[in-house]
């Protein structure tokens, strides 16, 4: 099913989701809040550049940047 309502709505469900399972601080919240936000509109950038190849790559290559952050922010709260 997916996800309805506004990105910024979206977004905070899915930190406060991960927040729950994962007891993140504020500011690992905000960081997920940003980079979750990020991603859903470079997605969304994608879908709409139709036929514009080079956009499209370049924006991957981003999201692909934030997913690593996001790695990297879940990675070290686990190690605490």
């Amino acid at each position: 099913m997916r996800s309805q309502g506004k990105p910024e709505d979206i977004a905070a469900r899915k930190v406060e989701g991960l927040t729950k399972r994962l007891n993140l601080s504020q500011e690992q919240q905000q960081v997920a809040y940003d980079i979750e936000l990020n991603t859903m509109k470079m997605i969304w950038e994608i879908k709409s550049a139709k036929g514009d190849r080079d956009k499209k790559i370049e924006l991957r290559k981003k999201i692909n940047q934030e997913r690593t952050r996001y790695d990297e922010l879940l990675n070290d709260d686990q190690k605490k």
